[in-house]
């Protein structure tokens, strides 16, 4: 996510469904895509996925398509939706890291008021 790099990449959230969209740069490609994992590491991944996949020849159409199928591996920052509540579970074999990311995720989901835990932005 250099620009002085050949391929550069911008993120924006979606503040109330806390995902983001990607925008990918290069001379060989301009991408912009919805990546439907949560949290920034995720967006910062699939762009560096996205950047060598394409720099090694596959193209656009295939790219988004690869990218919207994207599923988050069992029980590592999974964001079920209820009708009054979001569940994020992020148990399997989860560390410091990996929870302070589930609670940034939490935090940046706003369709729900109320939640548990608070803002943990401050301890990032």
């Amino acid at each position: 996510m250099n620009n002085t790099a050949e391929y550069s990449g911008s993120t924006e959230m979606d503040n109330n469904s806390g995902l983001y969209t990607l925008n990918i740069t290069s001379p060989k490609l301009n991408l912009k895509v919805n990546v439907p994992l949560y949290g920034f590491h995720s967006a910062h991944n699939v762009f560096v996925a996205s950047a060598i996949a394409n720099h090694v020849g596959l193209k656009k159409s295939d790219l988004t398509t690869a990218i919207k199928k994207l599923l988050p591996s069992k029980q590592r920052l999974n964001v079920t939706k209820y009708k009054k509540m979001v569940l994020i579970d992020d148990t399997y074999n989860a560390n410091p890291d990996s929870m302070i990311a589930a609670l940034i995720v939490l935090d940046s989901i706003n369709i729900f008021p109320k939640k548990i835990g608070g803002s943990f932005r401050r301890y990032v």
